[in-house]
């Protein structure tokens, strides 16, 4: 499929990042966790947690990955699975790994900054930040209650409201 495989080398078993599970070796079949994530730039994670260090290995102070981002071959080997609903390494937002999953893709996201969501997994809404390409997504469910959340403008601000109690 042109992802990621991750080879562990002290159980010789190979692991598809696309599948989330180990495809062959001692550990076929066996599931990975899924651990949630936020994609962001990096001057906007250090405002908001200043205090995160991280490990810069074999750059020059440059992003490795500038060149495979933007340059417009598929992958690694090639396309072999084309999608033409999506542009090529298009990011998209993934809901929904526990049942139906979901993609939202960011150039959408862009015209839509705001979803409200109800699924079987419980309510969720989901917030495009375009300044940094973030899109986080957070359940809506608070106690018993589904909130729906707006945009709204507070002194020059962007912010979630609900609409059930007004809060920010």
């Amino acid at each position: 499929m042109n992802a990621l495989v991750m080879y562990d080398r002290e159980t010789r078993t190979l692991w598809s990042q696309f599948l989330s599970q180990a495809v062959m070796g001692e550990l076929a079949g066996t599931e990975l966790e899924i651990v949630p994530l936020t994609l962001t730039r990096w001057e906007k994670w250090k405002e908001v947690y200043p205090d995160t260090v991280a490990l810069r290995k074999g750059s020059r102070g440059g992003d490795p990955y500038v060149g495979y981002c933007g340059g417009r071959s598929a992958g690694v080997i090639g396309e072999s699975n084309r999608d033409d609903p999506l542009a090529t390494k298009e990011l998209v937002l993934g809901l929904g790994f526990d049942g139906d999953p979901l993609a939202f893709p960011h150039s959408q996201q862009r015209a839509q900054q705001l979803v409200n969501l109800v699924q079987p997994g419980g309510a969720a809404v989901i917030y495009f930040d375009p300044a940094t390409d973030t899109a986080p997504a957070f359940s809506s469910v608070v106690g018993e209650r589904e909130l729906s959340f707006q945009l709204v403008d507070k002194d020059g601000k962007e912010w979630l409201q609900d609409d059930q109690t007004g809060t920010l």
